[in-house]
């Protein structure tokens, strides 16, 4: 259990993780998952973003998920109750690497309202794919792709 005096120092190293895990992963798997799995856009979307097919996107996803919820799965203690990592394990070393401090802002991450964020925004997203795909006509703006491809390609 975490110490209440602790709270913004863990959500911080939370954070630094976060950060890890998506640095875990090479270019083209990361730009994936942060454009379907964080940003919420569907195979084709995505795939005219990167200037792929909708199928190597979706593998491609697929992949970075596969990794991401792997190395989770076996590390996080947070996800696999049984895994060895615990955040209040590893405070000590990173407050002594500099890498969590008091000082800094807090940023006020709490674990069980981030399940239910999470819960309510898969929810919307459904419902807004739902209300977004009832009109067939409707596709990503040519001027909308064209800026996320230059911010994709750097």
């Amino acid at each position: 259990s975490e110490r209440t005096e602790d709270r913004v120092l863990l959500s911080q190293l939370k954070i630094g993780c976060a950060r890890a895990l998506l640095q875990c992963l090479d270019g083209d798997h990361r730009l994936a998952y942060i454009l379907g799995e964080i940003m919420g856009f569907d195979s084709s979307e995505a795939a005219d973003i990167l200037e792929l097919t909708p199928a190597t996107f979706r593998k491609r996803l697929s992949r970075a998920r596969e990794r991401l919820y792997g190395a989770l799965e076996v590390h996080c203690g947070i996800v696999n109750g049984e895994a060895r990592c615990r955040c209040h394990r590893r405070l000590d070393r990173a407050r002594g690497l500099g890498r969590v401090s008091p000082e800094w802002p807090d940023p006020g991450i709490d674990v069980s309202v981030i399940r239910g964020t999470v819960r309510a925004l898969d929810d919307l997203h459904r419902k807004g794919a739902a209300y977004y795909r009832a009109d067939p006509e409707t596709a990503l703006s040519p001027v909308f792709l064209e800026k996320i491809q230059s911010v994709v390609s750097g």
